[in-house]
């Protein structure tokens, strides 16, 4: 056990969370959670017989880090949404491909459909969910559609389409058939009134529905019918055991916590939905000069609400004053924002705060090492460059192919001489047959800054460098394509074994100690390039031999 994994563990809290377990490479081994993180994590490593599976484990643990909750029922939704998002080699039970579904009603519909959706959708729709815990969206909708009697068809009612033909489900007495006119519109929605309030908590109409179902069932010795109905009451019964007792069931609450300590800023989110706490994470902020704690906030939630669904409810720790609420109105949707001052929403917030103490204390010093490294070595590289400014975007392009076939490209990004990977894109080369590394590089160029002049949503931000991994003729090549594109980005290449750096304005090329901080960060981006594209040829060589 090294140093660092013994320090984390003797500072481990007596409180519940979830723990997540890394490898030698970063890469999450396990995730798990726990009433009391110190017992439960500790006993990892304490030297009684274990099987085979948790030797193995623990043989690869090099470091560790925690997420606080409220309790330990929050503790599991978060754990469950982690696996699912992480899928660690370590988890089984709960390790699944799909995302977290929700149930979706289109109410702009004549007869609105009750269906299952992986996606959130900014469609007009209405979403309820995720569902994380206790019971299996599908069962959920099976119950929905035995007590409303909503329709299970596909008709489009918008072309006044009806059929004189008998409705299955309805004769099953599972459907109130719009399609043979035995039900109005009207009617159809206000069930789907009571489908939503069922949906956003209230069980108990669907409760007593259900019991007397059940009761009709075992009078008539209808046995295995009554025992389905029992079985659906015990699911819903379940579904509720997850709920946070003193939250509204219907409970759709964001938290975003802020808190500075000697310039280092850092904001906790905390994600509710339906009473259950989902998800818990912590973002380190480069704070600017003379920028106050609620600007920085109110930025950030613009940004974020622009790509994500809004709550019913925002909960901070800071307050945003008049004008920042209307902006936030305006930008983020009309949902309360709320500094409570007292009671469970009040407890949440502090919560929040002390996973964005535990996440600096704990990252305080290797944040202030990694950002005043980066800092140098951008400077550095712009010194270098002679460039009129320090760069903060720099792309990095490569490409792979085995013996000219399944030719791609990779193009990874760092911003602010980190990986920004949401922003890294693929590509398979469309028009160069054989292994022509220059032609493939010039397509790869040619589409992403022709959709840069596009304004393309997936390639509209600029580069402030491109860099290549090659030499002189590389670097030439890939000039002449942006050039003719009309763009004046600097270019540069860097090549392997000498380590050469060639710039598109020179004609020496710049040689760089191994120890400079400059050089570094450019292996770095070539290094994380030509790995993003190499993975990238195996899934396509593996996906075109299945199809031979």
């Amino acid at each position: 056990m090294n140093e660092k994994l013994k320090r984390t563990l003797s500072e481990l809290p007596e409180s519940p969370g979830v723990y997540i377990m890394h490898d030698k490479s970063g890469e999450i081994i396990y995730i798990g959670k726990a009433k009391v993180l110190k017992n439960r994590v500790s006993s990892y490593f304490i030297n009684n017989k274990k099987n085979l599976k948790t030797r193995m484990l623990v043989s690869n643990i090099d470091s560790l880090e925690y997420i606080l909750t409220a309790s330990e029922s929050d503790a599991f939704s978060l754990e469950n949404n982690l696996i699912k998002q992480h899928k660690p080699k370590y988890n089984i039970l709960l390790k699944d491909d799909k995302n977290f579904p929700y149930i979706r009603i289109d109410r702009h519909q004549l007869f609105p459909e009750v269906t299952i959706s992986r996606k959130v959708k900014n469609d007009g729709a209405s979403y309820f969910g995720p569902f994380v815990t206790g019971l299996r969206v599908g069962q959920f909708l099976e119950i929905i559609k035995s007590v409303f009697q909503i329709r299970q068809c596909k008709i489009d009612f918008s072309k006044n389409r009806k059929t004189n033909r008998r409705c299955l489900y309805g004769d099953m007495g599972n459907c109130s058939m719009p399609c043979v006119g035995k039900i109005t519109a009207e009617d159809y929605n206000k069930i789907i009134d009571e489908v939503v309030d069922f949906l956003n908590g209230d069980n108990s109409k669907v409760k007593k529905m259900l019991k007397q179902k059940m009761n009709i069932c075992a009078e008539n010795m209808e046995f295995e019918q009554a025992i389905d109905y029992r079985t659906k009451l015990e699911m819903l019964d379940r579904s509720e055991q997850y709920v946070l007792t003193t939250l509204p069931k219907n409970s759709n609450i964001d938290i975003f916590s802020i808190l500075e300590v000697d310039e280092m800023v850092a904001i906790n989110q905390v994600v509710i939905r339906n009473g259950k706490t989902i998800a818990d994470k912590n973002y380190s902020i480069d704070k600017l000069s003379g920028q106050n704690l609620d600007e920085i906030l109110l930025e950030f939630l613009v940004q974020y609400y622009g790509q994500n669904s809004h709550p019913n409810e925002l909960l901070t720790n800071i307050n945003i004053d008049k004008m920042g609420q209307i902006l936030a109105s305006n930008a983020l949707g009309r949902f309360k924002i709320l500094v409570p001052v007292k009671g469970i929403k009040k407890k949440m917030i502090e919560m929040s705060e002390k996973n964005i103490r535990e996440f600096l204390a704990k990252n305080y010093e290797v944040q202030k090492r990694k950002q005043k490294l980066n800092n140098e070595s951008l400077e550095e590289l712009s010194k270098i460059l002679e460039l009129d400014r320090i760069p903060y975007r720099i792309e990095c392009y490569d490409i792979s192919n085995i013996s000219g076939t399944n030719s791609v490209a990779s193009m990874v990004v760092f911003e602010n001489g980190e990986p920004n990977k949401k922003e890294y894109r693929k590509f398979k080369i469309k028009t160069v047959i054989g292994a022509d590394d220059f032609k493939s590089m010039e397509e790869t160029l040619s589409r992403r800054f022709l959709r840069l002049k596009e304004k393309s949503d997936n390639f509209k931000v600029a580069p402030d460098i491109v860099l290549i991994d090659g030499g002189l003729g590389q670097l030439h090549s890939a000039v002449n394509t942006i050039r003719r594109l009309g763009f004046n980005t600097k270019v540069i290449s860097i090549a392997k074994k000498e380590e050469q750096i060639f710039v598109d304005d020179r004609l020496e090329p710049i040689e760089l100690p191994a120890d400079n901080n400059a050089r570094k960060l450019l292996q770095r981006l070539r290094d994380e390039a030509h790995r993003f594209a190499m993975n990238f040829h195996r899934e396509v060589r593996d996906k075109d031999m299945l199809k031979k």
